[in-house]
């Protein structure tokens, strides 16, 4: 459980991160991937703790991590950041039992979001381009 409240709060840190990241223009990549590293300290927290750990809680890190790593912008950033929404959609929809829920619905649109402005095609000549 103590390792969870640190977990709780490294999240919260994470997202004052993320918001201050659309502040502050000049230090967006840096605070970006202090959030992403304390939401990967977070994710690991989470897992070791297995059970304790609350699924909605688990979805919420994996979402929080595909956001930062969407924000982070390059072609990897955004294929491992569909991957993270994926698990996030998939637990959410364990977790409440439908996909009418604000939570899923969220995810939902954060997929739509990457086919909308970064399809797997753009991702494929973009990586052969590299």
């Amino acid at each position: 459980p103590d390792n969870l409240r640190v977990a709780r709060s490294l999240h919260g840190l994470a997202v004052c991160h993320i918001c201050q990241a659309t502040t502050q223009t000049t230090k967006r990549k840096a605070l970006l991937r202090q959030a992403k590293r304390s939401l990967e300290e977070v994710l690991r927290i989470q897992i070791l703790a297995g059970e304790r750990c609350a699924p909605a809680d688990l979805a919420t890190t994996y979402h929080d991590l595909g956001i930062v790593l969407s924000k982070l912008g390059t072609v990897a950033h955004h294929n491992e950041a569909l991957a993270y929404f994926q698990k996030a959609l998939s637990i959410r929809i364990d977790a409440f039992g439908s996909r009418e829920n604000l939570l899923v619905a969220e995810t939902i649109r954060e997929i739509g979001k990457y086919f909308l402005f970064f399809s797997p095609a753009d991702a494929d000549a973009a990586a052969a381009a590299a």
